[in-house]
This record gives structure tokens, C-alpha cells and sequence, in this order.
């Protein structure tokens, strides 16, 4: 006997399987359908009614058509499918490349996997079931998940280049990155790698560091954020004040976003270098060297970079105080030189000249030396010499004393004796001694010299005109010339003396040339016996009586003017007329008819004549040159 299975479909389509057991199997009935399934016996003759139908449903369909794609915002596969025939719900399957698998279920034709790993390629699969039966796996559909959120994100500042770098570790799915700096301005860097330099920033800022991953359809969220400060602003309106007394400086500027600290330094153009460091808004910079330009740099400090440094600035320091200042007198002119070195930074000088009397004089000049013409005589002067620049003067200024030529002598006084002019004059400072000098009007001049304020000037001209001056002489100079003094000297003796003795009479007549300036004429006779005789005549020829016998008379004459009397000439020597012998007696000697005369010594006698006359007037004479004769 034989037995055939028919399975019939709701829509007569039919399949049957024949088998000679109590079973068989229909094969190729469509999936998720129903059928009425009758058995008919048969033998060799007869076929059976059919069974009693029982109703079946074949598997469910698999499912066709499935898509999937990923949630990007939450990490989630979302799967779509067309519906399966003979479903009554669904189970999806998510299997990723490193073995992890996740799933859902749904009565729908679409359902979300959830929990999956991030950065992975999943196969999904969807199965349809109903009761015991689950349709075979739908075609793998492939999804990547969104990429792994990147880890220990690390950042820091190249100072050298002024970016952010920022780093991270590799994050699974993702193709590229980008990472985020967030502050007062938003910058972002991409990279293929797990480093990437973020430019641009403001200095002095801190911001706030992330990093998502990228791949072709997704980004990942944003790793755990750190925070960064970028280097410190370059510090603005750099300026410094210099005081010039001290030659310190002080370095200003604006507030520095973002500074911990400021250290300035300040090169000098002679190469030296000092600095200060500070963290206030300004920094006081000493010891500078004069007179040299220095270049000030300030670098902020931020504990990140510390280079932050601003443009070089230069000022210059005070100029180095003039050196081996020297004075020198010209004795021409009576003006003083002041000389000294050239000072570095020196613009110009001022030289100040101070006395002793509170004169003060100033001279300005960009050389290196200064004249001045109009210091007071007699006078010891506190030089100074400050040189100067465009903002301050020299410090430090070396004081030198120096004198100035005396002053003329005043109050210049003269009298003349004769020709012997008396000089006197006041004392004048810082004079070491004095010249006093007489100019006669035929050109004679003569001097005396004393370190006292009087003197005699002998041997004058007669009756001569003489200019008195004087000059006082310091150690190095003399003053000008004093004012004039005026006198005359005496007039000069007369010449041309003559002297003629009457001897007769013993009268003596003396005559002379007439002398100018003479108004008058003293006229002496010394005799050898003491005898005396002078007299004054206004004309030039005076008779002298009454001199003595037998003497020799110097004879002088000497000229008067209205003040004094003048030069007496060179004497002229005459001799008067033998005194007359005295006492005379005679002795007659009667044998040899001789006779014998005595008489006294007559002054003045070089020899005696006798002569004797007798009654008839008959005269004998002798010359005797003896005191007595006979």
C-alpha cells in the first residue's frame, strides 16, 4: 500500500510527496504560507478518500531587502527590512569584526541594536520567527559604528612656533580628527594622525582642549575636555623713564595678558647688560654705564613659555661727566680756557665758571673746549662742565679751581724828588708781586719791582714828562696796566758852567746855559775851608763876593721849578786869590849887606814874589816857593 501526502495552498497550488511508510516529507513548499495538508491511500487498485486536512504554515520567509546604518548621535544600529510571510516576529543579530555581538527583537520591520562597540564593522543578519520556526538569516548587511571617542588628549604650547600641538591616542574606526580649542576665539586643527598644531589663538588665553574622531559617516563625541593657557601676550607700550640724577632707569608697560612675571634687560652699546625681573608693571634697572645707548627687551613670564618678548627699544643714559678738565690763562687777552675730553653721549657742554665774589659765568659749546672773556680779575673760579643730551645732564660733574689774572692796581699814586718818582697803589688780589713803570715823553722808560704796594723808580730823565702805570703779576699773568699816573721830574742841570775869578777883587762870576722847566737857579760855592756861600737868581749869570782867600770852591748850580728842586750840575772848581801873607818882618845884616824877611803862611799861596824898593824907587823882586824867603 502507498500513501500520498498533498499539501494544498490557499492560492491551489499544490505539493504532495508519496512514500510507502507512515511519513514523508513535501519538499519545496514556499516559506510562510499555508496549506492543507490530506493523506491518500492507494493500493494497486483503489485510491482513499483524502484525510482529514490539517493546516500547517510553512517557515517564515527570510527576511530580504535589510538595511542598516548607524545612529551617529547615540552609537546605534538601525535596521530596516522588508516584511517576512509567515513572521511573527523578528530577531536581529549584530556580530562585529572582534567577535562582539549584540541584537534586538521586533514584530516590526525595523529594530535598533544597541550596546554596540564603537569604531567596528558589524555584520547584520535578520531572522524571522514564528513559534519553533525562525527563518534562515537574512543576507549580512555591513555597519560601521561611530569611531571611538579619542583618549588622554594632551596639548602644549611651541613656544618657538607659538601653535598648540595636541596629541591624543588612536581611536578605533576613526579615519581622521579634529581637535578644538575653545576660548575668547574658537581654532580647530585636522588630522589623519594623532598630533595636529591648532595656529591662531590669542595669547595670553586659556582655552579649553577636545578631540572627535572622524570617519565617512560619522563623528564621534568629543573626548573628556583639558585646558591649556597659550603664552603670554608680548608686552605693549614698552617705555622707560630714565633719572637723570641717579642714571637709573625704570621700565614701564601695559598690563601682559596672561604674565606670571616680567624680566627686562637692558645692552648697552659697550656690551653691558644688566636686568630686573619683577611681577609688577615695572622694573627698576641700575648700575647703567654713562653715555651709552642701551636696547631694552621685556619677556613675560607665564610659566608656559616665558618668551614672550617685545620689540627691542633703546633709550640712552645720561652722558658721562666731562674728564682731565685743564684751565689755561691767556696772559693777551687775560681770558681763561677750559678744556677736557670728549664725553660719550655728549650732545653739548655747558661750562659754569663761579668766583669767589658770586660772579657766574656760562658758555655753551659742542666742542671741547670754552673762552671766557669776562671773568673778574683777582679771582679764584669753581669750574664745572656738564655735558648734555637731548633729556639729561652729565652727573657726577668734577670741580676744578682755577685764578684769573690780578687785578690792575688802583688808587696809583706819584711824586717825583728830583728824578726819583715815589710810587704807591693798593693792594690787588692773588698778586704775587709788582711792576711799577715810568714813560718819559723822550721815550725813556724805567722800572722798579716789589711784592710790596710801593716803590722807587730812580734815575729818571730831567726834565721829562713821565706816564706811572703799574702791573700786578699773578703766577702765571700780569693784569693790564693800571691807570696812569702823571709826573715831571726835576729840571736838568744846567750846562755849560763857567766860572771867572776876579782876583782882585776875589769877586767870582758864574754863568750857565738856561735849563727848561728852570724857573730859578740855586747857586752854591763850597769852599775847602768849609765856607759856604749859595744864593738864587732867576737870570744865568750871578756874581758871588765875599769869598774867601786862598780857597778852592766847588761851584754848582742847581735848577728850581715850582715844585721841587731840580738837578744840580756837575761842579766846577775854582780857586780865589792867594790870601795876603801876614806878619811880614825884615832883618838887615849889615855885614853881607843882606836883608832877611818872615811872614806867615798866606792860604792859597804856591809860591811867594818879595820885592823891595828903595828911596829912588829902584825895585828887586824874587819868587820864593817856599813858606819864607829872603
Amino acid at each position: 500500500m502507498f500513501y500520498t501526502a498533498m499539501a494544498e495552498g490557499i492560492e491551489g497550488d499544490w505539493y504532495s510527496c508519496n512514500t510507502s511508510e507512515a511519513n514523508c516529507e513535501i519538499l519545496g513548499l514556499p516559506c510562510g504560507q499555508w496549506y492543507n495538508v490530506t493523506v491518500l491511500a492507494m493500493d494497486e487498485n483503489c485510491t482513499s478518500l483524502p484525510s482529514s486536512a490539517v493546516e500547517i504554515q510553512t517557515v517564515p520567509c527570510i527576511p530580504q531587502n535589510t538595511v542598516a546604518h548607524i545612529n551617529c548621535e547615540n552609537n546605534t544600529l538601525s535596521v530596516f527590512w522588508d516584511p517576512s510571510n509567515g513572521s511573527e516576529s523578528y530577531h536581529v543579530t549584530a556580530q562585529g569584526i572582534n567577535g562582539h555581538w549584540a541584537s534586538c527583537n521586533t514584530t516590526g520591520t525595523e529594530c535598533e541594536v544597541s550596546d554596540v562597540h564603537c569604531g567596528l564593522n558589524y555584520y547584520i543578519t535578520v531572522e524571522a520567527i514564528r513559534m519553533e520556526c525562525n527563518s534562515s538569516q537574512s543576507s549580512a548587511v555591513t555597519v560601521k559604528t561611530v569611531p571611538c571617542v579619542p583618549q588622554n588628549v594632551d596639548a602644549h604650547m611651541d613656544c618657538d612656533a607659538g601653535h598648540m600641538s595636541v596629541s591624543w591616542e588612536f581611536s578605533e574606526g576613526a579615519i581622521s580628527y579634529m581637535a578644538t580649542a575653545e576660548g575668547s576665539n574658537v581654532q580647530q586643527c585636522s588630522a589623519n594622525d594623532t598630533l595636529c598644531d591648532i595656529t591662531d589663538l590669542y595669547c595670553g588665553e586659556t582655552y579649553t582642549l577636545s578631540v572627535y574622531a572622524i570617519d565617512d559617516t560619522c563623528d564621534s563625541s568629543e573626548s573628556p575636555s583639558i585646558t591649556r593657557r597659550t603664552a603670554s601676550c608680548i608686552p605693549q607700550n614698552v617705555h622707560v623713564q630714565l633719572d637723570c640724577d641717579t642714571n637709573d632707569a625704570s621700565v614701564l608697560w601695559s598690563h601682559t595678558k596672561g604674565a606670571v612675571s616680567y624680566f627686562a634687560t637692558a645692552e648697552g652699546s659697550d656690551g653691558h647688560t644688566v636686568s630686573c625681573e619683577t611681577d609688577n608693571r615695572e622694573c627698576p634697572i641700575t648700575n647703567l654705564q654713562c653715555g651709552q645707548e642701551y636696547n631694552v627687551t621685556l619677556t613675560a613670564r607665564d610659566g608656559v613659555c616665558d618668551n614672550s618678548q617685545s620689540a627691542p627699544i633703546v633709550f640712552h643714559t645720561a652722558t658721562c661727566a666731562p674728564e682731565d678738565i685743564s684751565t689755561s690763562l691767556n696772559c693777551d687777552t687775560k681770558s681763561t680756557s677750559v678744556a677736557w675730553e670728549e664725553s660719550d653721549g655728549a650732545m653739548w657742554y655747558i661750562t659754569t665758571a663761579e668766583g669767589q665774589d658770586g660772579h657766574i659765568s656760562l658758555c655753551n659749546t659742542t666742542g671741547t673746549s670754552c673762552d671766557f672773556m669776562d671773568l673778574h680779575c683777582s679771582q679764584t673760579y669753581s669750574i664745572t662742565v656738564t655735558a648734555m643730551d637731548s633729556y639729561c645732564q652729565s652727573v657726577n660733574t668734577s670741580v676744578i679751581e682755577t685764578e684769573t689774572a690780578p687785578c690792575p692796581p688802583q688808587n696809583v699814586q706819584a711824586d717825583c724828588a728830583a728824578v726819583t718818582a715815589s710810587v704807591t697803589w693798593e693792594l690787588s688780589n692773588l698778586t704775587v708781586w709788582y711792576t711799577a713803570t715810568a714813560e718819559g715823553s723822550d721815550g725813556h722808560t724805567a722800572t722798579c719791582t716789589t711784592s710790596d704796594t710801593n716803590c722807587l723808580i730812580p734815575d729818571l730823565h730831567c726834565s721829562q714828562t713821565y706816564s706811572i702805570s703799574v702791573l700786578a703779576f699773578g703766577e702765571t699773568c700780569s693784569s693790564l696796566q693800571s691807570s696812569r699816573s702823571e709826573i715831571h721830574t726835576a729840571p736838568c742841570a744846567p750846562d755849560e758852567i763857567v766860572a771867572n775869578v776876579d782876583c782882585t777883587s776875589n769877586r767870582v762870576v758864574v754863568s750857565w746855559g738856561r735849563t727848561d722847566g728852570a724857573i730859578s737857579y740855586d747857586v752854591t760855592a763850597e769852599g775847602s775851608d768849609g765856607d759856604t756861600h749859595s744864593d738864587n737868581t732867576t737870570d744865568t749869570r750871578y756874581e758871588m763876593l765875599d769869598l774867601h782867600c786862598g780857597q778852592s770852591y766847588n761851584i754848582t748850580v742847581t735848577t728850581l721849578s715850582y715844585s721841587r728842586h731840580g738837578v744840580s750840575s756837575t761842579s766846577v772848581q775854582i780857586q780865589t786869590a792867594p790870601c795876603i801873607p801876614e806878619n811880614l818882618t825884615a832883618e838887615l845884616n849889615c855885614e853881607l849887606n843882606t836883608i832877611s824877611f818872615w811872614w806867615d803862611e798866606a792860604d792859597g799861596a804856591k809860591f811867594y814874589t818879595v820885592t823891595v824898593r828903595d828911596s829912588q824907587r829902584e825895585t828887586a823882586s824874587l819868587a820864593i816857593f817856599k813858606e819864607v824867603g829872603s
